[in-house]
């Protein structure tokens, strides 16, 4: 019986549009989210539970989780890709006229995403959290067996956890959702 480690990936090393932005540069500033490289940590500073090292570490195919995991783990780990654990993803919705912070428009346009008026090509709410459920179900198969190290996303990883609390599981430690911030789960207690 092992445990289940949420590891949310390290801040982006990208610099925030000003105050006020278009909806076209709040479109750019998240492409470029998506391929920066993350700033500089010192891993030693990540307590994530535990002194043993896993032997596999499951991750987001995008950058930012990728370079977290490597630079927590180095060679010494073998790392599994899972499309599952990308970040949702949403389109910023254009309105031409309009001047929003960035935040601004990202939580507008995540929340018409969610509410399954903005998806276009991209994978709906509904949809992500169905595919969450069979991600959590393979999850709960190898925490059986061992602990599980995951590296993702802050959005991803909250609604995994509100999933797996309603599916019973527990949580043994929880310190939110910012950058490099560890939660632990277990399935039973």
């Amino acid at each position: 019986q092992g445990k289940l480690y949420l590891i949310r990936h390290a801040p982006v090393d990208i610099e925030k549009p000003g105050c006020f932005c278009s909806a076209k540069k709040a479109k750019t500033y998240k492409e470029a989210y998506n391929i920066q490289p993350v700033i500089e940590f010192n891993r030693e500073e990540v307590d994530w539970g535990t002194s043993d090292l896993p032997d596999t570490v499951y991750c987001s195919p995008l950058r930012r989780s990728k370079m977290t995991a490597y630079k927590l783990f180095g060679d010494s780990v073998n790392y599994v890709e899972l499309k599952s654990l990308q970040e949702f993803d949403y389109h910023v919705i254009q309105t031409p006229v309009l001047r929003l912070p960035v935040k601004g428009w990202l939580g507008i346009s995540r929340l018409l995403w969610m509410l399954n008026i903005n998806h276009g090509e991209v994978v709906s709410f509904k949809e992500k959290k169905e595919e969450n459920k069979v991600l959590i179900s393979f999850l709960k198969e190898k925490v059986e067996q061992r602990d599980v190290m995951i590296v993702g996303h802050g959005f991803q990883m909250r609604t995994m956890i509100k999933q797996m609390k309603k599916e019973g599981w527990n949580i043994i430690r929880f310190e939110g959702y910012k950058n490099l911030s560890v939660n632990i789960l277990s399935p039973h207690e």
